[in-house]
Formats: C-alpha cells, sequence, structure tokens
C-alpha cells in the first residue's frame, strides 16, 4: 500500500516581495483658539494660552499685527511730537554745518530733514519689528537648547510673536493716551532722544530733565510692560520646552540673562554716542 499523502503547507511569500508597510502619521491636534482669542488670552490667559500655542504655533499673524500697530503708532507719533522732532532736526543739522564749516541750515532743508526723519521712524518700525522677532527667537532658541529642551524654532517665534504683539499693543494704547491728555506745551518739551517720558511706565519718565543719558537709559529699562514681557516670554518658553524637567525657573534664567545683556548693551550705545 502507498503511503498517504502528507499535506504540504505552501512556503512563505519572500518578505524582499510584500508592499511596504507605512505608519501612519497621527494627526496634528488642532488648536483651540484662534488669533483673537490667542490675542486676548495672553493677556488674561496665558497659561491656556501657551499651551494652544504649543499644540498649533504660528507666527505670521501676530507678526502682522505688530506690524500694523507699530507703524500706526509711530506715525501718530510723529504727528504729536512733530515740534519737538523738528527742534531736534534742526539742532543736529545746525551742530554738523558748524564742525563743517557750512553755513547754517536753510529751512528748506529743514523741512527736508523733518521728513526723512518721520518716514524713517515708520518704515523704521515695519523693518525692524519682523528683525527683532527672529534675533530675539534665535537667542531664546539658543538658551533652550542649552537647557536641552525638546522643542522647534517655530514654536519659539510663535511664543516671541505673541508676546511681542500683545503687550506692545497695550503700552501703545497707553503712550497713546497720555500723549492725548497733555497740552501743547508739555508735547513741545518732550525730547525725542527721551522718549521715555511719554508715559509714566518706567524709572526714566521722573528722572530730572538734566541726568545723564546712561543713568536714564537704565532707569527707562524698568519699566511695567518689559518686566510683563518677560514674565509672559518665562511662561511661553517653559509650556513649549517638551520636556518635564524644564519649568519656569529654569526659562526665567535664560529670559532675565538675555534681558540683563540687552539693558548692558542698550547702556553702552547711549554712553557711546550721547
Amino acid at each position: 500500500m502507498s503511503q498517504p499523502e502528507q499535506e504540504t503547507q505552501p512556503p512563505p511569500a519572500p518578505g524582499y516581495g510584500a508592499p511596504p508597510v507605512y505608519q501612519q502619521a497621527e494627526p496634528e491636534e488642532p488648536a483651540r483658539l484662534g488669533p483673537l482669542q490667542r490675542l486676548v488670552g495672553i493677556i488674561f490667559s496665558p497659561v491656556e494660552t501657551f499651551k494652544d500655542i504649543n499644540r498649533k504655533p504660528t507666527w505670521l499673524i501676530p507678526m502682522l499685527i505688530a506690524i500694523l500697530v507699530s507703524s500706526a503708532y509711530f506715525f501718530f507719533l510723529t504727528q504729536k511730537l512733530e515740534a519737538g522732532i523738528e527742534e531736534s532736526v534742526r539742532k543736529s543739522m545746525a551742530e554738523q554745518a558748524q564742525q563743517s564749516g557750512q553755513p547754517a541750515p536753510t529751512p528748506d532743508k529743514v523741512e527736508m530733514g523733518l521728513l526723512i526723519t518721520k518716514v524713517s521712524m515708520v518704515v523704521g518700525s515695519v523693518l525692524g519689528t519682523p528683525v527683532v522677532f527672529l534675533i530675539v527667537s534665535g537667542a531664546f532658541a539658543l538658551g533652550m537648547m542649552l537647557l536641552g529642551a525638546q522643542t522647534t524654532f517655530k514654536k519659539i517665534l510663535s511664543v516671541v510673536a505673541w508676546t511681542f504683539c500683545a503687550i506692545p499693543l497695550i503700552a501703545y494704547i497707553v503712550s497713546a493716551a497720555s500723549l492725548l491728555l497733555r497740552d501743547a506745551e508739555s508735547i513741545r518739551e518732550i525730547n525725542m532722544q527721551n522718549i521715555e517720558q511719554v508715559s509714566a511706565t518706567n524709572l526714566g519718565a521722573f528722572m530730572p530733565a538734566d541726568t545723564s543719558p546712561l543713568l536714564r537709559s537704565l532707569a527707562g529699562s524698568l519699566d511695567i510692560f518689559s518686566f510683563w514681557s518677560i514674565a509672559l516670554l518665562i511662561v511661553g518658553l517653559a509650556a513649549i520646552a517638551g520636556k518635564k524637567g524644564i519649568k519656569a525657573s529654569s526659562t526665567a534664567t535664560v529670559v532675565m540673562g538675555l534681558w540683563l545683556a540687552y539693558v548692558v548693551v542698550k547702556a553702552a550705545m547711549v554712553a557711546a554716542f550721547s
């Protein structure tokens, strides 16, 4: 008798012939707050707002808002302080003419210098806003890297952009309101080199007129809105750090260290060019 035929299993298909299996990426968690909600939330509920920014970082909208607001503010400033700006331009041009042995500037030249100064203030705010955002974000990115944070430059830029959008907006409103409440004579007395005199939110506004530029610069850095921005940046960077060991106490060293460096450099430049 013949032996029963043994059932055989088909050999497994070679692995190289199987189609590749791709792991489906987890969908990105959508943001829960819109741009207006984030702008308001930065002021009234920063912790929850920065958590939302960590979920979905955005920087273009706050940067555009900051550019629009700053350019509008500086345009308003050039109109309200036109007399002081004109006096500063005339004095500067007269000193330059005297040093070079040239005749005193004519009214037409002073008018042209005034126009250039006013335009440069507005244009400078438009061009300077994104530059400041990127430089500050780059400095914070280096500091966060030294802390061992697991984050991205986009998240850091988003924290900086929303902070520097919301707080200066309030500062500009306060400054504009204080100018509207002043009379023409007090506005004329404002020195454009001491712009901190506009609103009494910093110690520089309470310094006597004959205070040295270096001391006035240091006092002007002690500003309510500066401290508010520092606090928000500390909280925001901690929220996007991506590592449980990095808390607000750690990010505070980064933010405060860079702020102190900025204050020292600014004061040194004022002392050198005053």
